[in-house]
């Protein structure tokens, strides 16, 4: 309703630290200009006591990975995926949408670096064609350890990070290790327990998937100095902003704060 001019009357306004029962909210030029208690305007809609809020911002979502491949087999075309989740995810009261781009390349999750950089682009031009639902923004989630993801997101952020990270916006970009031992699942059981309940694994099944995960990512360990020195340089630079994830204890966050990350 961008640009549109109404009045809800009747509804339980949310405000940032209270209640308003009985409110009337009116929106001019698709611009809330008040929320009171003062007598509705004739043409007012009737809210029937139902709770009024603004759109709600999710942060990071990744969503758009399940709608593209809802079956393990089948792939879906980005353009008609993405319409479909923004459906849903406007029902939801979701307005603002950070979409999490996982530049990585993992068999398990139908993660690769070819498919986050067709993510990003269509994601763009979706909200470039001033026909979308909600602002859809974009979250660059890079894997500390996949050299491959480093590279190709260091390759579009040089080439068409600027103009497709929305009206020159700095790209936000979350460095992340899942490795196994660290962060949130320094005790291992946890991300058993995780994986036993997304992927139906029994608990053998899922501590023989932990001790791979983390001597393959071992394996992987020298393409972290490099990934965060990328990393650190560009946000000094200004070229990015660091977002620290999944930030477990405060020595974490210092260490994050070092980075530069100023997120988390």
């Amino acid at each position: 309703m961008s640009g549109a001019s109404f009045a809800v009357r009747n509804v339980t306004a949310v405000l940032p630290d209270a209640l308003l029962e009985n409110a009337v909210v009116v929106v001019e030029d698709g611009v809330i200009v008040d929320v009171s208690q003062r007598a509705a305007p004739p043409n007012a809609v009737d809210g029937n006591g139902a709770y009024c809020l603004p759109g709600l911002v999710d942060t990071h979502n990744d969503g758009l990975e399940r709608e593209v491949m809802p079956r393990p087999s089948t792939r879906v075309p980005v353009e008609f995926a993405l319409r479909a989740f923004e459906s849903r995810i406007r029902a939801a009261g979701i307005t603002t949408l950070f979409h999490g781009i996982s530049w990585e390349n993992d068999s398990k999750w139908n993660r690769t670096v070819e498919l986050a950089k067709e993510f990003s682009l269509h994601i763009a031009e979706y909200r470039e064609s001033n026909s979308s639902l909600i602002d859809h923004r974009l979250l660059h989630r890079l894997d500390a350890r996949d050299g491959d993801g480093s590279d190709a997101l260091r390759t579009y952020l040089e080439d068409v990070g600027a103009p497709h990270d929305f009206g020159g916006d700095t790209p936000l970009v979350s460095f992340e290790d899942h490795t196994p031992g660290q962060g949130q699942y320094t005790d291992r059981s946890g991300l058993v327990r995780y994986l036993m309940g997304t992927r139906g694994l029994s608990a053998e099944q899922a501590e023989v998937e932990v001790e791979n995960t983390f001597l393959e990512r071992e394996a992987k360990k020298h393409y972290r100095s490099a990934a965060l020195s990328w990393i650190v340089n560009s946000a000094e630079r200004g070229h990015i902003r660091l977002i620290g994830h999944d930030l477990a204890t405060p020595a974490e966050v210092e260490e994050a704060t070092e980075w530069g990350a100023h997120i988390a």
